[in-house]
């Protein structure tokens, strides 16, 4: 009996962490539509990335997406003129939920997303890259 009672309560509390993750998760991506129609992009792409994290990790598959597609389709081609300092603060972050993709990447259903990052996050750094050799 106890056996089953302690299953039922660590069922729930997994349930109850993956519920707060996809609330938080929410709650950036949202933040990030906000971001997004300010113009600040690069406050927007942080927050899609925590979003993307946050709601895989809540099982929240679907907001994950849009998020996806808010970081790739709104903020990365306008991530051309951040400093390196700030692409590499932006990418620690983008690293880690391209982690919780790869997690989640069965059957490669997030392999065309991870791919499209890591190509846009390459992009960006040869440019900022190319751009400090310029001033030098």
């Amino acid at each position: 009996m106890q056996k089953h009672l302690t299953d039922e309560i660590q069922k729930f509390s997994i349930r109850m962490d993956q519920d707060i993750s996809a609330a938080n998760g929410g709650m950036f991506l949202i933040q990030g539509n906000f971001h997004c129609s300010t113009n600040k992009i690069q406050n927007a792409a942080k927050d899609f990335a925590y979003a993307i994290e946050l709601l895989i990790k809540g099982q929240d598959e679907q907001n994950a997406q849009r998020a996806l597609n808010n970081l790739l389709e709104e903020c990365f081609p306008k991530l051309i003129n951040i400093s390196i300092e700030d692409f590499t603060d932006l990418n620690e972050s983008i690293q880690v939920a391209l982690k919780a993709l790869e997690t989640v990447n069965v059957n490669g259903r997030y392999s065309d997303y991870i791919n499209k990052i890591k190509r846009g996050l390459e992009q960006i750094k040869n440019k900022k890259i190319k751009e400090e050799i310029s001033a030098l």
